[in-house]
């Protein structure tokens, strides 16, 4: 497996349309899907995201009610809108113009530099997007949406670490990492509501190797009222922590190893997770029983 063709794909939120794009020197190009009831994902269109081929960092849907409506990270750390339109014809995504937020008379305006993990809250009543800017500091912002779209910033996130990952959790909180430690926050708050220690040792024989976070999804079930959140680390294994405030370490290891880990993933309904890696096909687990995760055998053809 060439980890240089990998892709990475993204649904909407009725799991009704995906996209696609290659990882590495994709050039703003991606690929758009219907899925139909059979869960067969069926090419609607190519769009050139970029002007100049710049590269796609991420990108996110936004909620079904607001239509087919899709926000890119570039990699010249700007942000592009696209909406579908139908000419007709054919389908294709136009750009929706940005404009600036002029509320805010204590700095120019613009919008800080996007770096990585471009996320939008799928929870009413407001509509919010947030991103961790290329100096590690987490976003967030108010999505005014009219014939143009405003982002007006609501809330800013520092840490004496840089984040490295964060997502929405509900309406009102959004859990992030840091090198050492994953916490959550609440949006109407600035101090840490809760936080997890993350290992930091991998014990090999007689030499102790640091670990490294790589990636972490939160489940969209919740268990007894309880959050999960899975932590993918650099040795391949992932730590799956509860969203309470009792124990400050993992309740469940899946101990994966898989080499180059990339990216950790809850399936839909929450009993499944995936872990990708850069050099060899994906692993997926099943909960067998509570916290107990068995692997399931994938087809490699």
């Amino acid at each position: 497996m060439n980890h240089r063709n990998s892709i990475i794909l993204r649904a909407n939120q009725d799991s009704s349309q995906a996209i696609s794009f290659k990882r590495f020197e994709n050039e703003g190009k991606v690929m758009i899907y219907n899925i139909d009831k059979n869960r067969n994902c069926n090419l609607t269109c190519e769009c050139q995201v970029s002007e100049n081929n710049v590269d796609i960092i991420d990108c996110v849907f936004f909620p079904c009610a607001y239509g087919n409506i899709i926000a890119f990270g570039m990699a010249d750390h700007s942000i592009i809108f696209k909406k579908e339109n139908f000419n007709g014809e054919s389908l294709q995504y136009e750009t929706i113009e940005m404009e600036n937020d002029d509320t805010d008379s204590s700095n120019s305006s613009q919008l800080p530099q996007f770096g990585s993990n471009l996320r939008i809250s799928l929870h009413p009543p407001e509509l919010n997007l947030g991103f961790i800017s290329t100096d590690g500091i987490i976003h967030i912002f108010f999505i005014d949406y009219g014939n143009k779209i405003k982002l007006i910033p609501i809330r800013r996130y520092r840490n004496n670490e840089i984040f490295l990952w964060f997502n929405f959790n509900d309406n009102s909180s959004i859990w992030c990492a840091t090198q050492n430690k994953i916490h959550k926050y609440a949006l109407n708050s600035f101090d840490s509501k809760i936080e997890k220690i993350l290992p930091t040792k991998l014990q090999l024989k007689n030499d102790e190797s640091e670990l490294k976070f790589i990636d972490a999804s939160i489940s969209p079930v919740k268990f007894e009222n309880d959050e999960r959140v899975a932590v993918l680390m650099s040795d391949g294994n992932v730590h799956i922590f509860l969203g309470n405030p009792g124990s400050q370490h993992p309740v469940s290891k899946i101990e994966s190893e898989i080499e180059n880990p990339l990216s950790v993933e809850w399936s839909p309904l929450g009993t499944r997770i995936a872990i990708c890696s850069e050099v060899s096909s994906p692993k997926c687990y099943i909960e067998s029983t509570y916290n107990v995760w068995n692997e399931i055998e994938t087809s490699t053809k």
